[in-house]
This record gives C-alpha cells, sequence and structure tokens, in this order.
C-alpha cells in the first residue's frame, strides 16, 4: 500500500545533487499555497511528537523538497506524493512517516564504512557548531561521539565528509577507521577550507567597515579558522550561523546595534552558531558584553 514511499535512494541523489548544494547553503522562504502550509505543519508536528530525533531544516528554495537531518546527515525529501497521499488519507500521515524514515535509514543514509580515507581526504571540511548543538547530537564518548575542539568557551569545531549528496560529521569510528587523529583531521580539513576559497580572509583596516562573508558555500562562520593571528588582535568576530563571518576592527561605535542583529540572525537561521560577539584577545575568541567598542 505504501510502496510509493521508496525513494530510490540513488536516483534521487543523482537528481537531488546539484540542488541540494543549494540547500544547505542557504533556505529562503517560499510562497505556498494554504493547503501545502496546513499539510507542512502537520508534517512537522508529526516528526516532533514520534520522531523527535529528526531535526527539519526547510524546503529547497522554489521546489516542493523538504530538507531533515536523520541520524546526523541532511537528507532532501520530495514532497510531492506524500503531500497527494496524505490529502487523500489524512489519518494514514503517521504511518506514511514512518514508513518514509525507514527508507532513508535503510537505503538513504551514507554509513561510516563506505569512507574510505583516500577517498574523502579531499573533501573534509571544518565547521563551527556551539557546543550546545554538540552536546545535543550524540554521545561524549565512543564510535557515535563527533570529533571537535575548543574554539571558544561556546565554540566548537566539528568536521564533515562534504558530498553532492550528503554532509556526515567525522566521528570517533571514522578516525578508528582511517588510524589518524583528530589534529590530523584538522590540519586537513583547514587545507582543504583554503583550498576552496582562498589562503586569505578580507580584513577590515581600522576605520574600515565591517567585512561580511556570506559566499553562500556553507562555510563562511568556518572560515574564522583562516585568520591570520598576527592581525587579529582585537578584532571584534561574530557568526551568527553557519553562512556568515563578520569581522569588525571595533571602530564602529556602540555594539548594542550590532549585538541585537546578530541575535535575530542567529534565531531566524536553520543552521544557527551563536548569539554572541567575540573579540580576539591573546589568540582566542573572548566574548564581548554591550558597550562601546574600542
Amino acid at each position: 500500500m505504501l510502496a510509493w514511499l521508496g525513494l530510490g535512494w540513488l536516483a534521487l541523489s543523482l537528481v537531488t545533487a546539484a540542488a541540494f548544494h543549494v540547500i544547505r547553503r542557504r533556505y529562503r522562504p517560499v510562497t505556498i499555497p494554504a493547503e501545502v502550509r496546513v499539510f507542512l505543519r502537520r508534517l512537522e508536528e508529526t516528526l516532533r511528537a514520534h520522531h523527535p530525533e529528526v531535526h527539519v531544516r526547510g524546503m529547497l528554495p522554489g521546489r516542493f523538497v523538504l530538507v531533515m537531518e536523520v541520524e546526523g546527515q541532511d537528507v532532501p525529501v520530495p514532497l510531492h506524493q506524500l503531500f497527494r497521499h496524505a490529502s487523500t488519507f489524512p489519518e494514514a500521515l503517521p504511518q506514511m512517516v514512518d514508513t518514509l524514515l525507514r527508507e532513508i535509514a535503510n537505503g538513504g543514509l551514507t554509513r561510516i564504512s563506505e569512507h574510505r580515507f583516500d577517498e574523502v581526504a579531499t573533501r573534509i571540511l571544518p565547521q563551527v557548531r556551539s557546543a550546545d548543538w554538540v552536546g545535543s547530537r550524540g554521545r561524549s564518548f565512543g564510535d557515535e561521539a563527533l570529533v571537535t575542539r575548543a574554539l571558544a568557551a561556546d565554540l566548537r569545531i566539528c568536521y564533515v565528509i562534504d558530498d553532492p549528496w550528503s554532509m556526515v560529521f567525522v566521528c570517533q569510528a571514522h578516525l578508528r577507521q582511517w588510524g589518524v587523529d583528530e589534529e590530523s583531521v584538522h590540519r586537513l580539513s583547514t587545507q582543504n577550507l583554503r583550498r576552496l576559497g582562498g589562503e586569505h580572509v578580507p580584513m577590515p583596516g581600522p576605520d574600515d567597515d565591517a567585512v561580511v562573508l556570506r559566499t553562500g558555500d556553507g562555510y563562511d562562520a568556518a572560515r574564522v579558522l583562516l585568520l591570520d593571528p598576527e592581525r587579529t588582535e582585537g578584532l571584534l568576530v561574530a557568526m551568527p550561523e553557519r553562512d556568515t563571518l563578520w569581522l569588525g576592527s571595533g571602530a564602529q561605535g556602540s555594539l548594542s546595534g550590532l549585538m541585537q542583529l546578530n541575535r535575530e540572525q542567529s534565531q531566524n537561521s536553520p543552521y544557527p552558531v551563536s548569539p554572541t560577539i567575540y573579540r580576539v584577545q591573546d589568540g582566542q575568541l573572548q566574548p564581548v558584553t554591550e558597550g562601546p567598542a574600542g
């Protein structure tokens, strides 16, 4: 009866590969009919009630494709058939969602054993996440624990394997399988990030306006790792979301307005990092309290 839910994952991956890169870069709101909004609200409520471990990320711009985080991986799911069947059999939506998630788990997720180091080494990249996010995404010990290092008191560096069809976080099982340590992965991912977007990050001069990086490739916040240590003392840094890096010289006056904008952007992003503004002091990111900059 629900055989239509078989996604044909390999075909889906090939069809949506290019579009999925766009999804990961930025979700944007779209205008959709009222009945579709009702369906999406019911779908999100069903996931929240029956599958709280699954996180809804957003819609692919201009397409009826939902992105869900399943077992730490972002998965694009076309919704046309699910919408049609749920419109005809609304009471069956929970069962449809259960079947859909089983199909994804059985055939739509990348497994650790599929990641040979020589095949993925050039696709390992860093991401900045909040310590709270890391704490909510799995165990602190054992194979399933994410590989991380501290960036600030409330920030962590994680590592992802960036494929066209998925983004998989590196965990301790990867390190064990590859025979490498976190320091090696950190150096490798930073080198890959330099290759992806260039060696240098633009810096504001003493009297310049802030520099805001929004390249759209999903690694703007992580470019904080590419800053030249000799030029960053006193620099103001903000990473409200994964796709934004804000750099200020401290000459912009009061921070209150910027702090409010930073909080709002962090709250409204599908990939928030931190509402905090930091100042580089002795090579470390230190939180800035509200008040005059300088």
